[in-house]
């Protein structure tokens, strides 16, 4: 009886190992491996969608696998497409500007589309644009176009926005005008607070300075604390409690300077926040949407 329990519960365990080594062998095919990385890929799982194709760049290097089946690019080049854009959307701008070079002296058919994401992710990353001999040859003179109107985002990231009208005429694509125009007029339109004006407001009335840097908070507090200790000296004065009369106007002559100098930095603080604001609004826009490229769709 017990042999026979025996027999049976090895037979299991050979049939489940056997399924388990199946299902293994079946999970480290490159095109299954493929086909999950772009699912993740198109999920919006960067990270898990990267460290696939990686997984799969080692099982199946390019000279072992020219085409993966279904997929209408090169092995390498849709692997190092999904890689470029996976940690450009983690914003990983150096792996991602490294995974976009491998295309730029090469002859893929997603060549023109990675070098527009090339700039665009030098773009996020902060660098000085500039002209690379790659785009100077005759073959990249046409991407001057898209060149420029990053141009035109640098300025803005810079805070500058001179005669759009006239600067816009030299990008072609009419979504990179319409965004580059839509920002433009964002950052003409930013509401900026005087530093200046800030500290004379809360020299008059204690408290309003900050009132006009929308910082109601601290307004309201300024001027109840500067008004209380203000009428304590006077009263103790008045009263002739000369030294709690003096120590009260110390303290309130001291709160007094501080709103005043208070306000002046609430000024300095808004217009900062207000021109963070634009940045991430302006490098959001650039992330989520893939203005002015040609969308290279992964996920038919």
């Amino acid at each position: 009886m017990n042999s026979k329990i025996i027999l049976k519960a090895s037979f299991f365990l050979f049939i489940v190992w056997n399924a388990v080594s199946a299902q293994n062998l079946l999970r480290d095919e490159p095109q299954n491996i493929y086909e999950f990385a772009k699912h993740l890929y198109c999920e919006g799982d960067y990270l898990r969608a990267s460290l696939e194709s990686l997984r799969l760049k080692e099982i199946a290097p390019p000279r072992d696998s020219y085409f993966v089946a279904g997929s209408n690019f090169p092995f390498e080049d849709s692997v190092n497409f999904i890689l470029g854009k996976s940690y450009q959307n983690l914003s990983d701008y150096e792996n991602s500007t490294n995974y976009f070079s491998k295309f730029l002296n090469s002859n893929s058919p997603l060549k023109e589309v990675a070098a527009k994401e090339y700039i665009k992710t030098k773009f996020l990353q902060g660098d000085e644009l500039y002209l690379d001999k790659n785009f100077l040859t005759d073959e990249g003179y046409h991407l001057l176009p898209f060149y420029y109107a990053y141009k035109l985002l640098s300025e803005l990231k810079s805070f500058n926005c001179v005669d759009p009208i006239e600067k816009l005429k030299k990008v072609e694509d009419p979504s990179a005008q319409l965004f580059i125009a839509e920002n433009c007029a964002k950052l003409n339109s930013l509401e900026y607070k005087s530093p200046l004006t800030a500290g004379i407001f809360s020299a008059i009335i204690p408290g309003s300075g900050k009132i006009y840097t929308h910082n109601y908070s601290d307004g309201i507090i300024s001027f109840i604390l500067t008004t209380l200790f203000g009428y304590l000296a006077y009263d103790n004065f008045k009263a002739e409690h000369n030294f709690r009369g003096g120590l009260f106007a110390a303290v309130g002559s001291f709160f007094y300077a501080g709103n005043i100098y208070g306000s002046a930095i609430s000024a300095k603080i808004f217009n900062k926040d207000m021109k963070e604001k634009f940045i991430s609004g302006l490098f959001d826009g650039l992330r989520k949407n893939n203005y002015f490229i040609d969308e290279v769709n992964f996920c038919k």
